[in-house]
C-alpha cells in the first residue's frame, strides 16, 4: 500500500525551530507546494457548501466563508429539497393535487430562504458566492451530484 505525503507540515514550523537557511525545514517552509512529477498543487478556487439551514449548518457556513475569503476561494451553497410525498389514490382518483403543488412551492420557498442565508454571509464578506438546489430524498446524492455536474 502506497502512502500519500502532505505537501504542509502537521504543525506550523517557527523560526526558532531549526528552519536555518539551507535545512530542509527552511526549504519546506519557503518552497511552494509540490506534487508528484514536479507540477504546482492547485488550490481550490471554489468550495462546494451543502446546507440545510440548522443552526450547526449555519455555523458552518460562516466558517467556510471566513476561510474562502481568506484563500480568495468562491462558495457554491448547495440546499438538497425533499421530494414531495407520493400522490394518494381513491379508486383511481387523485385526492388532491394541489396538496402536492403547494408542498413543492412550501420546498422551494424554504429552500430560497435557505440560500438567501448563505448569500447574505458571502455579500458581508465580499466573497462571490453561488447557489444551487435539487429535489432528492436523498440529500447525500444530490451532494454528490451537484459536485460531479
Amino acid at each position: 500500500m502506497r502512502t500519500r505525503r502532505c505537501a504542509f507540515p502537521a504543525r506550523p514550523i517557527l523560526a526558532g525551530e531549526g528552519a536555518k537557511r539551507g535545512s530542509a525545514r527552511f526549504a519546506l517552509m519557503h518552497s511552494p507546494p509540490r506534487k508528484r512529477g514536479g507540477g504546482r498543487i492547485r488550490r481550490c478556487s471554489t468550495s462546494g457548501i451543502p446546507t440545510d439551514g440548522s443552526p450547526l449548518s449555519q455555523e458552518a457556513l460562516r466558517k467556510a466563508v471566513a476561510f474562502a475569503k481568506e484563500a480568495g476561494a468562491k462558495i457554491t451553497a448547495f440546499y438538497a429539497k425533499p421530494e414531495a410525498p407520493m400522490p394518494q389514490y381513491v379508486e383511481g382518483i387523485q385526492i388532491d393535487k394541489m396538496l402536492q403543488e403547494q408542498y413543492e412551492k412550501a420546498a422551494e420557498e424554504q429552500a430560497q430562504k435557505i440560500l438567501a442565508f448563505a448569500e447574505g454571509l458571502c455579500r458581508d464578506a465580499g466573497v462571490p458566492c453561488t447557489t444551487a438546489s435539487a429535489t432528492s430524498d436523498s440529500p447525500y446524492q444530490a451532494i454528490i451530484d451537484a459536485a460531479k455536474g
